[in-house]
């Protein structure tokens, strides 16, 4: 357990920015090929896809971040002799 609520907060929501980011990009990655549905005008279209791929991009990163953030944080205190 850890014992720094920081630490906790930050790798429980690191871990879900993380996927979240995987997904967003995934869904971004299926949009590039083409547009399917024939409600979308292609300017409509190029603007979801970019707005899913910045999304995602941005989410992975900082849930990546902030989850090594937070590891490193946990390792400091675990050289400080805190438990975890």
């Amino acid at each position: 357990m850890v014992e720094n609520q920081l630490t906790r907060v930050a790798l429980h929501h690191g871990d879900r920015l993380f996927s979240a980011g995987l997904a967003l990009e995934t869904l971004g990655d299926l949009l590039g090929l083409g547009p399917s549905d024939p409600d979308l005008t292609s300017d409509e279209f190029t603007g979801l896809l970019h707005a899913v791929k910045a999304i995602g991009g941005f989410v992975y990163a900082a849930g990546s971040e902030l989850y090594d953030v937070a590891k490193n944080e946990e390792a400091q205190d675990k050289k400080r002799g805190k438990k975890s």
